[in-house]
């Protein structure tokens, strides 16, 4: 079984409001303090690798970002 990334579900809850519709780079950018910046492209990896299995499993969409890239947010029911 995968683990999940730590960040998903704050990422999530995050990009449901239009004031913070992030991509998960820039959120990670945001959140991520000391050392663990350090590794930002591997937190941005595992965040990218758990929302692209949400994406296929149908559970989350694409949708613009802030400043027009892409972030995405959990499936309306």
């Amino acid at each position: 079984m995968r683990r999940e990334s730590q960040y998903i579900d704050s990422y999530l809850a995050t990009a449901e409001d239009p004031a913070t519709r992030y991509t998960p780079d820039t959120y990670l950018a945001y959140t991520l303090r000391g050392k663990a910046r350090d590794y930002l492209q591997h937190y941005v990896q595992a965040l990218m690798a758990a929302i692209n299995r949400r994406v296929a499993a149908g559970t989350v969409v694409p949708i613009r970002s802030l400043r027009g890239s892409t972030a995405y947010i959990r499936k309306s029911a």
